[in-house]
């Protein structure tokens, strides 16, 4: 790896999410409790975590990794899509003290080993099962005992790494419920879609920040490989991502559109026009909701208009937009 590239992978400190996003969340799990907060499909089934369980969960997390000694001063690396689990374990070790490493998900080898070098991780959040065995390999096991936090895994020793699986930090449940009809329990919810993983090194305060600005829910497919097709399903009314992911939006709708001289590109075309009349505008709709865009202006969605993609600073993160 190229030095010069290395912090568009690695930013070590990262942000501190202030203490106002825990009381943020708790706010509004006080006044829209059963509203959808979080909404997950896994296993083929679509979840939703309430603000009530979002919140519920959020403070439980907290207070089991203050109990592993986390707390003001500590070093948490999240590796990881960025989804409901990896959000709120994020969440709960900054609001205890701690600041959040973004790694990218490919990290591995000397690049792995090069970020304890800078960042000095004391915590660590592994969303993928497979990748555990980079991060226990690499640390010296006569060095200080560290914490590994990871889904889908039993609990064991690995010096000096201690892990533990979510399930066991959290106990009984997560708090999500099936959402069944998914496409029905959200038609009258404004939703943002997320498909991004921790090497949009800025995503996380973006992320916050969408949720919380509105109290807006926030939607994730189960895998990258699945993402257009869930997308299809939610229609969310907006979209946040990297500007990598934009570009490759933009390719996977150019890439699916009729050829450019075609007289259906000239009626696609059309139909993005002010002039579009009804047959156009039908049209677009249609072409739209193939690509999971029905709720969202595709002005918005297309370079003409990017600032859907804009970053948005999030209120008291010290790592927001650096």
């Amino acid at each position: 790896m190229n030095k010069s590239n290395d912090h568009s992978r690695i930013q070590a400190g990262g942000p501190r999410l202030s203490e106002t996003v825990f009381e943020r969340v708790r706010d509004i799990s006080r006044e829209r409790p059963d509203a959808p907060a979080l909404i997950h499909k896994r296993r083929g089934r679509w979840t939703v975590l309430r603000w009530a369980d979002a919140f519920h969960t959020l403070e439980k997390l907290r207070a089991r990794l203050q109990a592993l000694g986390l707390g003001s001063g500590a070093r948490v690396a999240v590796s990881g899509a960025y989804e409901p689990d990896l959000l709120l374990f994020a969440l709960a070790a900054s609001s205890a003290g701690a600041a959040i490493t973004p790694v990218a998900r490919d990290l591995h080898g000397e690049e792995l080993r090069h970020l304890f070098g800078e960042a000095l991780p004391t915590h660590a959040f592994v969303a993928h099962r497979g990748d555990i065995a980079h991060w226990v390999s690499i640390a010296d096991a006569r060095g200080a005992k560290r914490w590994l936090v990871a889904r889908q895994t039993p609990s064991y020793r690995a010096d000096p790494w201690e892990v533990v699986s979510l399930d066991d930090l959290l106990g009984e449940t997560h708090g999500s419920v099936d959402a069944g009809n998914i496409t029905r329990y959200l038609r009258k919810q404004r939703t943002i879609w997320v498909d991004e993983g921790t090497e949009w090194q800025d995503g996380l305060s973006i992320i916050v920040s969408g949720w919380l600005s509105d109290a807006t829910a926030i939607a994730f497919p189960e895998t990258a490989g699945s993402a257009t097709r869930d997308r299809k399903t939610i229609q969310p009314t907006s979209i946040l991502c990297s500007e990598a992911r934009r570009q490759l939006l933009e390719n996977e709708i150019e890439a699916r559109l009729p050829a450019g001289r075609s007289w259906r590109r000239r009626i696609y075309s059309l139909s993005e026009s002010e002039e579009a009349g009804p047959f156009g505008r039908l049209v677009g709709a249609r072409v739209h909701k193939i690509f999971g865009l029905s709720r969202i202006s595709s002005r918005k969605v297309r370079e003409e208009n990017p600032g859907l993609f804009k970053p948005q600073a999030l209120p008291g993160s010290a790592g927001a937009g650096q």
